[in-house]
This record gives structure tokens, C-alpha cells and sequence, in this order.
């Protein structure tokens, strides 16, 4: 029962015979196993009490003279003193009896860990101190691990990748000797990131790593609804991506209880599972891999193909070959022969949590390959794994490889280089390779799978026609690989087209090159062209809320967005080309002066950070094709918007309100602009410095969101809000007057060693000590705290260890101390700044002088769920906190999206305090005035600013389009306006005709256009200042 953790609750007497299993490490066969085995005398000793020898509750009566027996009752109330054993539930007795004979066959102690456990994380370790060779240092151990043991781990790390032919540590090494897992699932995580694919892989090593997730109460049932997920790809770990991305689904719809009741999902591991993914995240965020935005390294996180080759990478060289016989197949290891796919006899050997992969993947992302006795013939393992193909081909998977290698050390030597930018031939080639090679099932006798609904494609000049369909996508592949290598097309029919696994006759190698990726001359135009493309999926969003579409983005993780938000449709896009990712490049500049500033409806732009720069890129690409000549028009439209802009006034609170407002008309959430529109007016001023008033950071307003109710009980908070609860253990408090705060970032539970370690404990009372010291060396901690007056404590949260356990709840909770727990890292700066006070980073800094004040701290009830109100601060920072609520999930975001969008508006006002007409006015007068700038112009400059002022008209022609009007004659409408002096005339997309906007109250602040002409200008002209692109290594 305790080695299965079942609770049956009418069992109270448990007996203990002395059997527990232990991990341990069979170094000839380099596995490591959990066998049951007796335990030690040291252990025994524990429990061993020779003076209830002859009776126990006048039940248990002294046994023969031939075997004497060790007796221990022991009670139990606590569930945390007796879990999986009596008294978990109830009060219970366990009772320990071993017979002599067995007593004396006890070892003395249990084996030290050092020699039972895979020394391959140990050994990373010892290479990343820098304390010499390996072998040496591990044989001056009290007792050293076998030869055998050592030698193993060097050799695994050296087969992937972690220590180089001299045992000294690769980039790859450093980086996996920091993080807390196995070196093969810390290499699958690396690559995961480097190949933007991180989501996924971090599903399945955090699955890997925790128990599986599939409960087995009634076999069949819970095989096919394993088989579900699995989806007929072959691949356990999808099929667990699968399952853990349909539980968070359940999850954010409140049913993830019916979801894992009705497939045979087990909760509590699937909620382990989320917390180490969020642990991997922040790991990785260490390293400089990623980012603090999930979607940058998720950008091929739908391509399961490149999924399964990371995956393949991440657990080489655990590699089962396929023997294909007449009937049947056979799958054999190189390690224990002949093995089962599944468990179907009770001593056999199967594999659990495999994925099958093709022959292009494990040529690409598996070991070493090195070349055969003949042309075309490749090896990997030792000769275990052998290919036969054309010569061409094998050069071509050998320079791939190569090529792929010197792109991830590039990664690993420069966390900031992006692959997708700088090799985006290189991932598009191995993409088609790993998709078309597919692995297709046969390892199962008569079965196949589909064909996949979506491919990977390459435009390629029309070949011959071939019979089947397969024979074609083979041509499109061999065409690509020797695109790549910069050979001619027509060679590509020397591919084999019926199988890579068969002898060729011998023929002799093409000469060897290196891929040359430089452009030709007709790919200027490309560079021109494609930014055009970048609007075509947002022109509907150009319009008032009466006109503007709403889009629904399906993420690649299966989410659903509903929004008509710029920004966000933007950063869902995937552009592969160079030029547009420039222009995407130009919107977090663009975010940068405005924070993200969205102007109101019927303007020139539903967002300056999207939008704008999305629709001035394309204008100012009809600009000529020397740069030089791009430079005296980059500075003339801000004087001209200048001219025509109002000023405004701080004090004037209504025009603020009124300008956040419009900016809200265009969201799907416009009904509450009323609401929305004030609080972010009074949430900007508030954290207004008045020595600095034009500077205004929104990270000092925070925005937290707690599901429930409508968007109408969204509230100003002047004070902190956390979205969780105050901890409940041992009758802990809920509300505390007069407050005295501090924000800890140390941990109150008992120290542990960055190393592992065993101690081994020779009777009870040592046991006791230990249990005696860590209650003292916790309640030590606690009346330091105490001792300062503190009476609300917020703790930040650890992955090292637990920041705080139930026994550190419990004294806190008698010293009256109100405890928040994991507090996110990234907000301590906030929250500090807020209550005036300093993160106290050990306890022996912890001063009263640190602390924070507040009138009162609390726990109130919100929806379904408790968040955590902090009121009236002395001396509050300049922050402000808001909280949004939602009815669903999707309300929820799009709500806290068009909060953003106003507070950005009214920061764009602060910042520069100007407002210009909306609905085309500006561009429309701006191209006007340009076009008489450049009559008075000669040569290239002239028709440089002409071409930019035809191109401004795109904004008022679109938005005419948009709202169903005639495009040409509102535009030429419009045009005749501004020539007759009405420079506010603009769009009226309701009246649909042509008026003073400004008389509409559709008004932008001056800083959006400007900002959006400048940079996407300068985007353009970056552009054209690209003479070729050139790849390196």
C-alpha cells in the first residue's frame, strides 16, 4: 500500500516486513532500475524497540525460540506523519517485524547513492567546477563507483554532445550542467528552444520527468483513450502534448475534472506537469534563450514533424531498429535484442513512451554518421544503424548535418542570434526533408497512416510527370537538398525514388561545395514587394467599431483569440520572408516612444505599433531604389502634422477621457468604454511625476484579471492586488489591520545542498535530532521576523526548494503573521516600489526600516475565486493597480487589450501633448502638402517625394473601402476638401460622406502618425540599404 500510495480508509494496522524499493544502477547493461530489496540495519534501527518484545495490546505474543522478532507500535493522527501508511486518515498503528535470520542478513547500511544511481548529471557537474578529470576525482571518494559506472557517463555525454573527445565540457555541456534535469531531457529542452518549438518539448520533458499521466483503471478503456490522443502518429509523447493541451483547454472552460474523468487522466500530474513547465521556462529564461515572450520560441511549435526531430534528438541514442520480415516486424535494440512495443507478457521486455521517426530525422538529429566501406552507405552507433543511398544524397545529408550543427553552436555562442532570420533556407529545407520522409508505420504490419493535411512547399521549375503522388513529393525533396548545394535541378532525378534503404550500384560522388545562399539581382524586387503582403490580413481592422471586422486567430496551441486588435493579429502571423520580419522588427520600436499607443476609430490606423507601420512600410517602398535619395522627405511630415495639431491641457480632463474613449469605439468591448475610458485617465495621471511629467512608465499601472462577473465590476485599486490567496494552514489569518509588510525572496523551510546527497541515520534519536534541529532552525527564522513587528509576510517563489512548508505555515500562522506565497519574481520591483519598501534577500537583513505600511491587508472573495487586497499605503510609489473582470475567458483578454490601448492613449498625450484630426485627415494632408514640396523639386528627389505622397492615400482609401463606400470618389472627394483649406476634413464612416471630423470628436494624438511615418520609413530605407544577404558562419 505506501509503495503504491493507495489510501483505503477502514485499514488502520499496517505491517512493515522490512521490503522497500530502491533505485538502482546496472552498469553493465547502463540502465537504471527500481527493484524491491530488503533495507538496512540502520534503517531497521529506526524502528526496532526490544521492549515490546512479548506483547503488544495483549495480541502479540512472544514467538518461538527460533526466530525473534522486532516490534514497534506506532500511532498516527497527522496525515503528513503517517501518509500512505496507518493513520493517514484515522488514528492508526503500523508495526515492524522481521524475523532474526532476516535481521542478520540485513546490510549495515543502505548502498550510498553515488553507486546505485546514472552518474552522467554528476559528472556535468564536476566538469562545470573545473575539478580535473572526472575518473580521478570520483576515485577519491569514500567509496568510489565502479570503473564501469564512470566510463558509461563519460561516453554518454561525449555520444550527445556534452563533452568533446578530451572529457572537456562543449557549449552544449555548460548549458545543460545548469539545468536540473537529465542531460538527455535538458538537450531536448535546449533544442526546443533553439528551434522554436519550446511549448511542446516542454510538455514532454516535464512528462518524461514526472510520473505518466494515463491511469490504468480499466486497461482497455484507458489504452483507446490514450489512442485518441495519439492520433495514429506513433508517437507516445504527442499523444501526451496532446492530452496535456486538452486539459488546459478543459482547465480555462472550468471542466478539466470531466476531462480527466473521462480519459483516464490523472489531475494531480497533469498540475505537476504545468508547474515544471513554468520551472523549465524561467530555467531557460537563465540561460538567455528565450525571452520573456512565450510566442518568440513557439513560432514552429505546430510543425510536428520538427516536434518529433527534437524529440529524437533530445533521447538518442535510446534508438529501437525496425527488421521488416515477410509477415511481421521485429524491433530490436542494440542493448537487450529483440523488444516489444507494448507490455503484453509479464517478463518481457517493451518499450514505454517512444516516438517512431524516419530515416531523414535520425540522419539529421541523431549521432555521429560516418561513411561505409562503400559510395552512399552511412553508419551511426558503430555500424548498429546502416543507410544505403545514392552517393549524391549522402553528401547531402552529410553537409546538411553539418550546416545544422554550426547553426546550433552559433545558437548556444549567441543566445540573441535569431535562426530564423539568418538561416531560414537552411529550417525551410530541413522542414521539407523531416515532413516528407515520414515515418509511416511500419513497424505495424498493414496499417498506414494518412497523408498530413498540411506540407511544407518550395516553389521549383515544372519537372517530368511521375505516376504516383509519392514519387512526386520524393522529386520535390531531392530538388530542394540540391537547391540548397547550389547544383542543378535536372540532377535531382538521380534520387532513388523507391526507397532510401537499398543497395545502389556504385557511382562516383559530385565534387563537394559548400551551400551558397546569396541572392541574385531579381530578388530586389522580392524585397520591395513582400512588405505589401504584410496588411492584406488586417485592412478590415482599419475602421470605426460600426465597420471594423473582428478576427478569431487559432493559435498553434489550439487557443482561441477574438479580437480586431493590431497588435495582436500582427504577433500572431508567421512571415518567413526577410523583409516583412524587418517590418515586424519595426513594431516593438514603435511600441517603444508610445507604449503600445492605439488611436481612435475612423483614423488613420487601428494600431501605430501594427497598423501604421504595417501600412506606411508598403508607401514608402514605392520610394526609388537608391536610399540615398529616401532622406529629406523622412523629416518633413512631422512639421506638416505639427502645423495642423491642437494642443491640449493635462487639467483638461474631459478631452482626455473623451480621446480614450474614441480609441475604445473599434473594440469589442466598446459598450463599456464609459467605465474603461475614465479609470485609464485617472490610473495615468496617478503615476505621474510632476519634475517629470512628458516621462510615464505603464509598467507602474498593473493589470490583473480574475475571471467572474461582468466588465462592469472592473475597479481602480490604489494599492496592490495579487490573484491568489493568503495561505489557510493551521487557521491562518485572513485580515490584517495596520499592517507592517515585507517581501522576502529567501526561503523558510530547511536548507538542502546544491548537490545531492545521502545521509544515513544509525538509531531513532539521531532521527529525532534532525526533526528537532529543523523545527529550531524554522522557528529561529520566525522570531527574527516576529521580532521586527511584521505581521504580513510576502514570499517570493523557488524552484531551488520549497519557499515555505506546512510546518513554517503552521509558526506563522501562531504568530499571527498573514502570508502571501509565491510571489512571481518579475513582479517584486512592482510590488516594492508600491509599498515604498526593499526585498529583503536573507534573514539576516530583515529590518524594520525594510518593511512597508498599509491600512489594511485582506482576502476578499471575487467570483469563484480570493485575491489579496492591499489598501491604504503610507507612502504609496507612483503605481496603480486595476482589476479586470470577465465573464469568460475570451472577454477577459480582449478587455484587458483595449484597457492597454487606452492607457496608451492617454500616455501618447502625455508625453506630447498635441491632437491632430482622425478618419484620413493627416495623411491626406500630408500627401497634399508633400506633393507641393515636390514641384519645386528637380531630378530623383522630386519623384522620391511624389511616390511618398501617393502612397500616404492607401489610409483614407482602405478606410473608405472598409466602410463600404467608393473608394475613388471619397478619396477624390476628400482631396478637393483639403485643396479648398479644410485641412480637418476627414471620413465620416457613419454618415459616410465627407465632414469635419474633428467636429466628431474623432481625434488622434499627433505623436501615433508621427511615430508611424518615422519608423516605417526608416524601415523601408533599411531595406534598401540591403544590397544582398549573405549567410555566416
Amino acid at each position: 500500500m505506501a509503495e503504491t500510495s493507495i489510501t483505503i480508509n477502514d485499514v488502520v494496522f499496517v505491517v512493515d516486513c522490512g521490503k522497500a524499493k530502491e533505485t538502482s544502477y546496472d552498469a553493465l547493461n547502463n540502465t537504471p532500475c527500481l527493484l524491491p530489496s530488503w533495507i538496512s540495519k540502520a534503517a531497521a534501527r529506526q524502528v526496532y524497540c526490544p521492549s515490546v518484545l512479548s506483547k503488544v495490546k495483549g495480541s502479540l505474543k512472544a514467538p518461538s525460540p527460533c526466530i525473534t522478532w522486532g516490534v514497534r507500535r506506532q500511532k498516527g493522527t497527522c496525515p503528513s506523519e503517517r501518509r500512505g501508511r496507518a493513520g493517514r486518515v484515522q488514528s492508526g498503528e503500523c508495526y515492524h517485524l522481521y524475523p532474526r535470520c532476516v535481521y542478520d542478513a540485513f546490510s549495515d547500511y543502505q548502498l550510498p547513492e553515488l553507486l546505485r544511481t546514472p552518474l552522467q548529471s554528476l559528472c556535468l557537474q564536476i566538469k562545470s567546477l573545473q575539478l580535473g578529470s572526472i575518473s580521478e576525482f570520483l576515485s577519491r571518494a569514500l567509496q568510489a563507483p565502479e570503473p564501469l559506472s564512470v566510463q558509461n557517463a563519460v561516453e554518454y555525454l561525449k555520444i550527445i554532445g556534452a563533452l568533446d573527445e578530451n572529457e572537456n565540457l562543449t557549449l552544449l555541456g555548460r548549458n545543460l550542467s545548469v539545468l536540473p534535469v537529465e542531460p538527455k531531457l535538458g538537450k531536448m529542452l535546449i533544442l526546443g528552444a533553439i528551434f522554436n518549438c519550446l511549448d511542446p518539448i516542454m510538455t514532454v520533458v516535464a512528462g518524461l520527468s514526472a510520473r505518466d499521466p494515463f491511469m490504468m483503471p480499466f486497461r482497455q478503456e484507458r489504452k483507446s483513450a490514450k489512442a485518441q490522443f495519439a492520433a495514429r502518429n506513433y508517437s507516445d509523447h504527442l499523444a501526451l502534448v496532446r492530452a496535456f493541451e486538452g486539459w488546459k483547454d478543459a482547465e480555462r472552460r472550468q471542466s478539466s475534472y470531466e476531462y480527466c474523468w473521462r480519459n483516464f487522466l490523472s489531475a494531480q500530474t497533469l498540475r505537476a506537469i504545468d508547474s515544471l513547465r513554468k520551472q523549465f521556462f524561467f530555467l531557460l529564461q537563465d540561460t538567455g534563450l528565450v525571452d520573456h515572450n512565450p510566442e518568440n520560441c513557439n513560432r514552429l511549435s505546430h510543425d510536428e514533424h520538427l516536434i518529433r526531430a527534437v524529440i529524437c534528438a533530445g533521447l538518442f541514442p535510446g534508438i529501437c531498429s525496425v527488421v521488416n520480415k515477410e509477415k511481421s516486424v521485429a524491433l530490436k535494440t542494440m542493448e537487450d535484442g529483440q523488444v516489444l512495443l507494448y507490455s503484453v507478457k509479464v517478463n518481457s521486455v517493451f518499450l514505454r513512451d517512444s516516438t517512431g521517426v524516419s530515416d531523414s530525422v535520425l540522419l539529421l538529429f541523431g549521432g555521429n554518421i560516418s561513411r561505409g566501406g562503400l559510395d552512399g552507405h552511412l553508419k551511426m552507433l558503430g555500424g548498429y544503424l546502416e543507410f544505403f543511398m545514392k552517393p549524391a544524397l549522402a553528401d547531402t545529408y552529410i553537409s546538411l548535418r553539418r550546416e545544422l550543427e554550426e547553426l546550433i553552436q552559433n545558437k548556444l555562442l549567441d543566445p540573441k542570434h535569431d535562426i530564423q532570420l539568418h538561416s531560414d533556407k537552411l529550417l525551410s529545407t530541413v522542414r521539407l526533408l523531416v515532413s516528407e520522409d515520414q515515418c509511416d508505420g511500419r513497424f505495424v504490419y498493414g496499417r498506414r497512416l494518412p497523408a498530413p493535411s498540411k506540407k511544407a512547399t518550395k516553389e521549383m521549375p515544372p519537372g517530368n510527370t511521375l505516376e504516383s503522388k509519392k514519387l512526386a513529393e520524393k522529386d520535390a525533396a531531392g530538388e530542394a537538398l540540391l537547391w540548397l548545394r547550389g547544383e542543378n535541378h535536372s540532377t535531382s532525378r538521380d534520387i532513388d525514388h523507391m526507397s532510401h534503404r537499398q543497395w545502389l550500384s556504385p557511382a562516383p560522388p559530385p565534387p563537394r561545395r559548400s551551400p551558397t545562399w546569396t541572392t541574385s539581382a531579381r530578388k530586389t524586387s522580392g524585397r520591395l514587394t513582400s512588405p505589401l503582403r504584410v496588411p492584406s490580413p488586417m485592412q478590415s481592422a482599419l475602421a470605426s467599431v460600426h465597420v471594423a471586422w473582428t478576427r478569431m486567430i487559432a493559435t498553434a496551441s489550439g487557443d482561441v483569440i477574438i479580437t480586431n486588435d493590431g497588435a495582436t493579429i500582427l504577433n500572431k502571423m508567421e512571415l518567413p520572408s526577410s523583409p516583412p520580419l524587418r517590418c515586424l522588427s519595426s513594431s516593438p520600436s514603435h511600441r517603444t516612444p508610445l507604449l503600445e499607443t492605439v488611436p481612435p476609430p475612423s483614423s488613420s490606423s487601428p494600431e501605430p505599433s501594427s497598423a501604421s507601420v504595417k501600412y506606411y512600410s508598403p508607401m514608402a517602398s514605392t520610394l526609388p531604389l537608391s536610399p540615398t535619395h529616401s532622406t529629406r522627405p523622412h523629416s518633413r511630415p512631422s512639421t506638416f502634422l505639427t502645423a495642423m495639431a491642437i494642443p491640449i491641457e493635462l487639467t483638461d480632463r474631459d478631452s482626455l477621457v473623451k480621446s480614450a474613449s474614441t480609441s475604445l469605439n473599434s473594440k469589442v468591448v466598446s459598450q463599456y468604454s464609459t467605465l474603461l475610458a475614465p479609470l485609464a485617465v485617472d490610473s495615468v495621471l496617478s503615476v505621474v511625476d510632476p519634475a517629470k511629467p512628458e516621462i510615464v512608465d505603464l509598467r507602474d499601472i498593473k493589470i490583473v484579471k480574475k475571471l467572474g462577473g461582468t466588465v462592469d465590476d472592473t475597479e481602480l485599486v490604489k494599492g496592490l492586488v495579487f490573484d491568489k490567496k493568503v495561505s489557510h494552514a493551521s487557521g491562518g489569518l485572513t485580515r490584517v489591520e495596520n499592517a507592517k509588510i515585507a517581501v522576502i525572496q529567501f526561503q523558510i523551510s530547511p536548507p538542502k545542498t546544491d548537490i545531492e546527497q545521502s545521509i544515513v541515520v544509525s538509531d531513532y534519536a539521531q532521527m529525532d535530532r534532525i526533526l528537532k534541529e529543523e523545527r529550531q532552525y524554522i522557528l529561529g527564522m520566525i522570531k527574527k521576523i516576529k521580532a521586527t513587528g511584521c505581521n504580513v509576510l510576502l514570499i517570493q517563489k523557488s524552484i531551488l526548494r520549497d519557499a515555505v512548508t506546512d510546518l513554517s505555515l503552521h509558526y506563522l500562522a501562531k504568530a499571527k503573521i498573514l502570508v502571501v506565497k509565491d510571489v512571481e519574481r518579475d513582479d517584486i520591483e512592482f510590488i516594492t516600489k508600491t509599498l515604498n519598501c526593499l526585498p529583503i534577500a536573507n534573514i539576516d537583513h530583515f529590518r524594520v526600516e525594510k518593511m512597508g505600511y498599509a491600512d489594511l491587508v485582506e482576502e476578499a472573495s471575487v467570483g469563484d475565486g480570493k485575491i489579496v487586497k492591499i489598501t491604504g499605503i503610507k507612502d504609496m510609489g507612483r503605481t496603480t493597480t486595476v482589476l479586470v473582470r470577465g465573464s469568460n475567458q475570451l472577454v477577459l483578454d480582449e478587455a484587458e487589450r483595449s484597457l492597454h490601448d487606452a492607457l496608451c492613449v492617454v500616455r501618447c498625450l502625455v508625453s506630447k501633448r498635441f491632437l491632430i484630426a482622425g478618419g484620413g485627415a493627416p495623411e491626406i494632408e500630408l500627401s497634399r502638402q508633400l506633393g507641393a514640396w515636390a514641384k519645386v523639386l528637380h531630378g530623383m528627389e522630386g519623384y522620391c517625394v511624389r511616390s511618398f505622397a501617393e502612397a500616404l492615400e492607401v489610409i483614407p482609401y482602405t478606410l473608405a473601402e472598409n466602410a463600404g463606400l467608393n473608394p475613388i470618389a471619397i478619396v477624390t472627394e476628400l482631396r478637393n476638401k483639403h485643396a479648398q483649406g479644410e485641412i480637418n476634413a476627414g471620413i465620416n464612416v457613419r454618415k459616410g460622406q465627407i465632414t469635419n471630423i474633428l467636429e466628431e470628436n474623432v481625434v488622434q494624438p499627433l505623436l501615433v502618425s508621427t511615430s508611424a511615418i518615422t519608423l516605417a520609413t526608416e524601415c523601408v530605407r533599411m531595406i534598401l540599404k540591403i544590397d544582398d544577404i549573405v549567410t555566416v558562419r
